[in-house]
């Protein structure tokens, strides 16, 4: 409560979203005098952690696959975002024109490696870094992107966007 420390918390953009910005007001009453610095993600948490250039990271699990102390802090479930239709079935879904968030390059990730299974593939038409992003271009209308729920249900409290079931199974993320 008297610290005057300064923190640095490394974080997604949905984890500052999700976990990092509702925290902030309860850690500014408790210690009133700490600075929070918050930085975007890296490709290497690890490194960053046992360096102590951050305090903490919190991001999905496979950003953090390489650090000592993990601890999962929630589950989530993958879900489809799309700015006018509610219901994909498999096909519709690999067809439609894809936002893919991808915040270091363009990497087959689980949602191409599910298709895959199925013998199919989608069209990735734009690669973005952050979520934040890809809702605002779901939100255009024409294009649908695939992100976990918690972020996705949160923007679509502020944008108008359509929250739907993956017509497909993809693994749960921590």
């Amino acid at each position: 409560t008297t610290s005057e420390r300064t923190f640095r918390i490394a974080a997604t953009d949905d984890a500052i979203e999700i976990i990092v910005t509702p925290m902030i007001e309860r850690l500014r009453i408790a210690a009133p005098s700490i600075l929070i610095d918050i930085v975007g993600a890296t490709e290497d948490f690890a490194s960053d952690l046992a360096a102590s250039k951050i305090d903490v990271a919190i991001a999905a699990g496979w950003y953090l696959r390489h650090a000592r102390n993990r601890e999962p802090l929630l589950t989530d479930r993958y879900v489809g975002l799309s700015g006018n239709k509610k219901r994909f079935d498999l096909a519709n879904y690999a067809g439609a024109q894809h936002v893919l968030v991808a915040p270091h390059g363009r990497n087959p990730g689980v949602v191409d490696s599910a298709l895959r299974k199925n013998g199919m593939t989608r069209k990735v038409v734009i690669t973005v870094p952050d979520f934040a992003s890809a809702a605002r271009l779901v939100a255009t209308g024409s294009m649908i992107a695939t992100m976990p729920s918690r972020i996705a249900v949160h923007y679509s409290k502020h944008y108008r966007l359509n929250v739907f079931e993956l017509p497909l199974q993809l693994p749960e993320l921590d």
